[in-house]
């Protein structure tokens, strides 16, 4: 059964789309120095430091690194701003991306209204402004969409397999940016076998790129599945064990709760109307959620290993909102105002009252520097992070030398020190210490409350996180 592909709107996006669209790019770049790193940003830092000067491999994830260190081979400072900006123009760039990945297969409109909703979605902004690589592999993603769904359905044999060859290079990047673009790369690809098995083909191309995809599929399978495993078997064993509830939680937290019941209206309306673009969209989202929750079954898994999907989220939350305005075109309107209207109250919160949604590492650690003594002893979390404020220079941010890293694994060793008449200052997050076994936790508590006085604390008022940073001396 034939299915034509959906015809290219005439004419572009309302202005008024268009406006939303060039400020949400622009938020990229607020306030991007603004905050102190945290430790995954650390450990960027410090990884790229040791990739470029030979003393260690390029991570598994090069592309990232190598970016961000030319970048500042080219300004000459490491900064937090300078760190950011490699992945702030990345994630600027998603959203025009995104309007020319969906633009001839959802229209104008629609493709305008889902580049607004990721511009709107105060996730993409967080991971736009951080010295980590998600939003490279996002930004590259969609470039994958965009040349898969021209090679699936809006072209001839020969032009589909050059479309083809564009988009598994731009997947193959995105992965080389962060390993979890192969989660939705991967079902961007098997999602046309759905579409064949459900009698979803489209005319042209459709079916030889699909059985090309199959036969790739087979072949990258036998050549990829040892990376693949040994690079699994490395994640499970850095994660704390298995919990489904915690992607759920955090995917549902961080796509936001309209958004999901907009895109699930879509996919609702993928399946009725059966039209292959919106289809394989559909498949491909939903594939990707399943291979996530299966993963979830083995090990931790967060919601930022879907993030590369967020774009096929907001594209279906477009078609959900398309389908009510088909009945009532104003509860349509209503529905976008509303939603673009809770996610700038939620960006807005980012901005000026949750500190950028990272602790305060920053502030805490001058304030011990600036408060310590000759010969007072350094003990905190996010060493790394402390590592690179009390010694920049530093060759590894990994082995602190300028304090001592506090961990489950020597809590008990740092509390004896104080008895040999040193002041030692404590750097302590609470969301962390809750995560302790409790006879530990406890103990560190007692020990901090009984011999030591709490001199600052460095709150940050998150809905749902105690990302508070507290500073004690024991004397």
């Amino acid at each position: 059964m034939s299915h034509p592909s959906q015809a290219r709107a005439p004419g572009g996006p309302p202005l008024g789309l268009v406006i939303l669209l060039v400020a949400f790019a622009a938020l990229r770049f607020f306030r991007l120095g603004e905050w102190g790193l945290w430790i995954d940003e650390a450990f960027t830092l410090t990884d790229l430091r040791a990739a470029a000067a030979g003393r260690e491999p390029w991570p598994d994830n090069p592309l990232g690194y190598r970016l961000v260190a030319e970048w500042l081979d080219l300004v000459g400072v490491q900064t937090e701003l300078a760190l950011r900006v490699v992945p702030a123009v990345f994630g600027a760039a998603l959203l025009p991306l995104a309007y020319w990945a969906f633009r001839p297969f959802a229209g104008a409109r629609n493709a305008a209204i889902a580049a607004v909703l990721l511009g709107a979605n105060t996730w993409t902004l967080y991971w736009a402004q951080n010295a980590r690589f998600y939003s490279i592999a996002q930004t590259l993603g969609v470039v994958g969409v965009g040349f898969l769904a021209r090679a699936l359905f809006q072209s001839g044999t020969w032009r589909a397999y050059v479309l083809l060859a564009f988009a598994l290079a731009a997947f193959g990047a995105a992965t080389l940016a962060h390993p979890s673009a192969l989660l939705f790369a991967g079902a961007a690809c098997a999602a046309p076998v759905v579409l064949w098995l459900a009698r979803v083909r489209p005319d042209g191309a459709f079916g030889r790129v699909t059985l090309t995809l199959v036969g790739l599929a087979i072949a990258c399978s036998a050549l990829a599945m040892p990376w693949a495993q040994e690079l699994w078997t490395r994640y499970q064993e850095s994660k704390s064990g298995p919990s489904p509830l915690h992607f759920v939680l955090t995917t549902g937290y961080h796509v936001t709760p309209w958004l999901a019941a907009a895109a699930a209206g879509g996919v609702f309306v993928a399946l009725r109307k059966r039209e292959p673009f919106r289809a394989w969209v559909a498949a491909a989202l939903v594939a990707t959620i399943a291979a996530a929750l299966l993963l979830s079954l083995q090990a931790r898994v967060s919601a930022q290993y879907v993030f590369v999907a967020l774009p096929a989220v907001a594209l279906l939350a477009a078609y959900g909102l398309e389908a009510l305005g088909e009945h009532k075109a104003a509860f349509a309107r209503a529905a976008l105002t509303l939603m673009l209207c809770a996610s700038a109250v939620d960006q807005a919160h980012y901005f000026f009252a949750r500190n950028g949604d990272r602790e305060r590492w920053r502030e805490a650690y001058q304030f011990v520097w600036n408060s310590r003594g000759a010969g007072d002893l350094i003990v905190g979390m996010a060493g790394p992070v402390g590592e690179y404020y009390l010694a920049p220079d530093s060759t590894s941010f990994r082995q602190p030398l300028a304090l001592v890293p506090l961990t489950t694994h020597n809590a008990y060793v740092t509390m004896q020190w104080a008895r040999r008449q040193r002041r030692v200052w404590y750097v302590v997050l609470d969301e962390w210490l809750e995560e302790w076994p409790r006879d530990q936790r406890d103990a560190l508590v007692r020990y901090l409350d009984d011999g030591g006085r709490m001199l600052a604390e460095f709150p940050v008022r998150h809905p749902i996180r105690d990302l508070t940073v507290r500073v004690w001396l024991v004397e």
